[in-house]
C-alpha cells in the first residue's frame, strides 16, 4: 500500500518512542510516546492493539490511542481552545466539554506525530527532523482504516487487522488480504471469545434467576406488610392500640434483581416484536 507524505502542520516540535510491550498470550500490544507540541504541552499517551468482535464472534484487532496524560491539563485546554477557534472542521467530537476538547486535540498531535515520523524516513535531512522513524503501531494508526475498506470490499464478514500485523510480523496491503483474513480465522482469541461470551451468558442467567427468586420474595413481603395495615386499620377503634406493624424500608435494586428486569424487558421485546 502506498504511503502518502502529508504536509506538516508544524504542530509536534519533538517526539520520543519510549517502547514496546506486548503479550502473545493474552493478545495485546502497545508503544508508549512522550510528545512536546509547539506550545510547551507534553503528552504522553499510547498507541494500543483493541480487539474487535460482535457476539462470541472474534473479528481481528485495531489500533487505537490510549493513556492520554498531558502533564498540564489546564495548559493543553488553552492550546485546543486556540486550534479548533481556527480549524473547527477537525473536531473529531461534537462534544465541548473540557475532557473532549482535549482529546480531540492529542488526536490530532498523536496523528501528526506519526505521520512526522513518516516525513523523518522520506525526507531526513528536513529540518525539524529528530532522527526518529515511524513504528509498526504509528503505520498502523495512519492507515489502517484505508486498509480495512480493502480487506473487507464487496464481504459480509467483517474482518480487521490480524495479530501479525499489530505485532509487524506480517505487511498489510493487497497481497496480504488472504493470508490477514486466514491469520484471524486462526487466533487462539476466536476460541477465548467463545468460551469467555459462554461463561458470561450462563452466569448472567443464574444471577437472573437469583434476581426474580429476590423479586418474588420482596413482592410477597409487601403484601404480608401491606394487609397487616389493613387488618389493623378496620379493626374497632376500641382495641386499636397494637404497635404499628414495621414499616417498609424503601430498597434499591441489588445486581442480581436488575438482571432479572432486563431479562424481563428482553423477553417482552422479543414476545411483542413476535406477534
Amino acid at each position: 500500500m502506498p504511503i502518502e507524505i502529508k504536509e506538516s502542520k508544524n504542530l509536534v516540535l519533538k517526539t520520543e518512542f519510549l517502547g514496546n510491550e506486548t503479550n502473545d498470550i493474552s493478545r495485546n500490544s502497545k508503544d508508549r510516546f512522550y510528545l512536546i507540541d509547539k506550545d510547551g504541552n507534553k503528552l504522553h499517551y499510547e498507541l494500543q492493539s483493541t480487539q474487535q468482535g460482535i457476539g462470541d464472534h472474534f473479528k481481528g484487532y485495531l489500533i487505537a490511542q490510549t493513556n492520554i496524560e498531558p502533564e498540564n491539563a489546564q495548559a493543553l485546554l488553552a492550546s485546543a481552545k486556540k486550534y479548533f477557534a481556527e480549524h473547527p472542521e477537525e473536531r473529531a467530537t461534537k462534544g465541548n466539554t473540557d475532557t473532549a476538547l482535549i482529546s480531540d486535540y492529542a488526536k490530532i498531535l498523536i496523528t501528526e506525530a506519526a505521520n512526522d515520523s513518516f516525513r523523518n524516513r522520506v525526507y531526513p535531512n528536513k529540518e525539524k527532523q529528530d532522527g526518529r522513524h515511524e513504528t509498526n503501531m504509528e503505520k498502523l494508526f495512519l492507515y489502517q482504516y484505508s486498509y480495512l475498506e480493502q480487506i473487507n470490499k464487496n464481504r459480509d464478514d467483517i474482518k480487521f487487522l490480524s495479530w501479525e500485523q499489530v505485532t509487524g510480523k506480517a505487511d498489510f496491503g493487497d497481497d496480504m488480504i488472504k493470508s490477514s483474513r486466514e491469520n484471524i480465522s486462526q487466533d487462539p482469541m476466536n476460541k477465548k471469545w467463545k468460551e469467555e461470551k459462554t461463561a458470561f451468558g450462563e452466569k448472567w442467567e443464574e444471577s437472573a434467576n437469583r434476581g426474580e427468586a429476590s423479586l418474588r420474595e420482596r413482592m410477597k413481603n409487601d403484601f404480608n406488610t401491606s394487609r397487616k395495615i389493613t387488618v389493623i386499620r378496620t379493626d374497632t377503634r376500641q382495641t386499636m392500640h397494637i404497635s404499628n406493624p414495621d414499616e417498609q424500608q424503601e430498597q434499591t435494586f441489588n445486581e442480581d434483581e436488575k438482571n432479572a428486569l432486563i431479562r424481563h424487558a428482553v423477553l417482552r421485546n422479543q414476545n411483542i416484536a413476535g406477534k
